[in-house]
C-alpha cells in the first residue's frame, strides 16, 4: 500500500498492483495527486481518497471518495466525461461537483461520471452552472453506470431557478438524468363539482373533494376550500 500526505505530480500513468496475484491500494490523506491516468496491471487494485486534492483524467479501478470534494474537470480546466473502470463510492462526507455550461453531451458541455461497476452515492451532490442560462426541458444525464446503483444522497445542491422553472431529480438513480421543468396550470379554476383529492401529511387524513371551490391567489398559487367525507372535519 501507498499512502500520499504531500503533492506528488507524475506525467505517465500512475499504475496499481502491475503483477499477477498482487494487491495494490492507494491511499491520498493529503496534498495533491496530479497525473493524467490512474491504471491498474494484472492484480487487484483500489484507491481511497480521504483527503487532498485529485487531479486525473481516468481512474481504472475501484474510487472510494471517502471525504474531500471531487471536481473532475478541474484537471482539464474543461467539461469531462470521467470515467472509472470499476465502481465509484462516494463517501457520507465527500462531495462531487459537476459543472454544467450546456445540454450537448457530445459536445462535451458537461461533466459526466461514467461507471464500469456499481455506483454508490451516499454524499453530497453539487450541481454548478457555468455561463449558463437555464430553460424549460433541459436535461442533463449527469452519471451513467454498468451495474447496480445506490442514490442515498445526503444533500443534493443545485443551482436556484426562478419560477416557474423548477428541477425535476426522480429519474437520477434511474437514468442518471435531472431535468428543469416549468410549473403547469390549473385548467379547472373557478369550477364547482370537480373531484379532488387533497393530502394532509400533518394529520395523515385523506379527503375526496366533490364540491370544490379553487381560487388563484396572487402569488401564482391556488386555495382549496373542501368539504370532508368525514363529518366531524370541515
Amino acid at each position: 500500500s501507498v499512502i500520499q500526505k504531500s503533492d506528488v505530480k507524475i506525467e505517465g500513468s500512475l499504475k496499481l498492483a502491475q503483477y499477477s496475484g498482487s494487491t495494490g491500494t492507494y491511499k491520498l490523506e493529503g496534498g495533491t495527486l496530479d497525473v493524467p491516468i490512474i491504471s491498474v496491471g494484472e492484480g487487484d487494485a483500489q484507491f481511497i481518497w480521504k483527503s487532498g486534492t485529485l487531479l486525473t483524467n481516468r481512474i481504472e479501478t475501484t474510487l472510494f471518495q471517502e471525504t474531500s470534494m471531487f471536481n473532475p474537470g478541474q484537471k482539464a480546466e474543461d467539461y469531462v466525461a470521467f470515467d472509472i473502470k470499476g465502481d465509484y463510492i462516494l463517501g457520507k462526507e465527500a462531495e462531487l461537483v459537476l459543472d454544467l455550461a450546456g445540454v450537448s453531451e457530445n459536445a462535451g458541455e458537461y461533466d459526466q461520471i461514467r461507471v464500469s461497476g456499481n455506483l454508490q452515492l451516499l454524499g453530497d451532490l453539487r450541481v454548478v452552472f457555468k455561463n449558463h442560462t437555464p430553460t424549460e426541458n433541459e436535461s442533463w444525464q449527469l452519471f451513467k453506470w454498468d451495474g447496480a446503483i445506490k442514490n442515498d444522497l445526503k444533500n443534493i445542491i443545485l443551482p436556484t431557478l426562478t419560477r416557474p422553472l423548477y428541477w425535476d431529480t426522480t429519474q437520477l438513480d434511474k437514468t442518471g438524468h435531472i431535468q428543469i421543468k416549468k410549473e403547469g396550470t390549473l385548467a379547472i379554476l373557478g369550477k364547482v363539482g370537480v373531484e379532488s383529492q387533497v393530502n394532509t401529511t400533518t394529520e395523515n387524513h385523506q379527503y375526496t373533494n366533490t364540491k370544490s371551490s379553487i381560487t388563484p391567489l396572487t402569488d401564482s398559487t391556488f386555495l382549496v376550500v373542501w368539504e370532508s367525507k368525514d363529518s366531524s372535519n370541515s
